[in-house]
């Protein structure tokens, strides 16, 4: 008796059909976001400074980051990206975050980013309202919820155009504290305490059965 479908080795979600002759793909699809997290020094944001998402998921966990291999996205997965955003963290380890220091990277941190070499987009980091996190204020001693945008995801704005990415298109995203020489006062802004910041690809993610 022949099997209604045989599974094809080394290919996830694919299944020959026997009686037809012909390999179908069983795919899962879900909306979700991929994401990674980086950490900023303490003290005076120098000129130049430079940090790079989806460099290193070394002991970061699911609160942090959940992309695959080095710049990529997992293994065997498509993301049609729909919007892109900026969450700056309200608590790094047990500390909570002062509205001072989330401005500072909203406001003077700039934003760019590539799928290979091919430029998305770029700008200042409050371009890029995730839809997520705090709002108002808190009660609690200094401790300031500050969010960019309004924490709505209906509201966060999308992409002119969607975007394709596998598995094998490299994301490169930075986030980069440039020098204000051409203003009257040119001092950087200084953070009093280290902080995380989440850079979001949000859209929709299709993945094999299986994987």
């Amino acid at each position: 008796m022949r099997a209604d479908m045989v599974p094809v080795p080394g290919r996830p979600g694919e299944f020959f059909i026997p009686s037809a002759g012909v390999v179908n793909k069983a795919n899962e699809t879900f909306e979700d976001a991929v994401f990674d997290t980086i950490e900023t020094a303490t003290g005076l944001l120098t000129a130049g400074l430079e940090y790079r998402w989806f460099d290193t998921s070394t002991n970061k966990n699911l609160h942090h980051q959940n992309y695959g291999s080095q710049k990529k996205v997992p293994s065997h997965h498509e993301l049609k990206l729909t919007r892109i955003g900026l969450y700056v963290r309200q608590i790094y380890a047990g500390t909570p975050s002062t509205g001072d220091d989330t401005a500072a990277i909203y406001e003077n941190g700039a934003i760019k980013f590539l799928l290979g070499t091919r430029l998305v987009s770029k700008g200042p980091g409050f371009k890029y309202p995730s839809g997520y996190g705090l709002y108002g204020v808190s009660t609690e001693n200094n401790f300031s919820a500050i969010s960019c945008g309004i924490p709505s995801v209906a509201a966060a704005p999308l992409l002119a155009e969607t975007q394709d990415i596998n598995d094998k298109i490299d994301l490169d995203a930075t986030l980069t504290f440039f020098g204000q020489t051409w203003q009257t006062t040119t001092t950087m802004p200084t953070l009093s305490a280290r902080m995380n910041a989440t850079f979001l690809l949000h859209g929709t993610i299709k993945k094999p059965l299986g994987v």
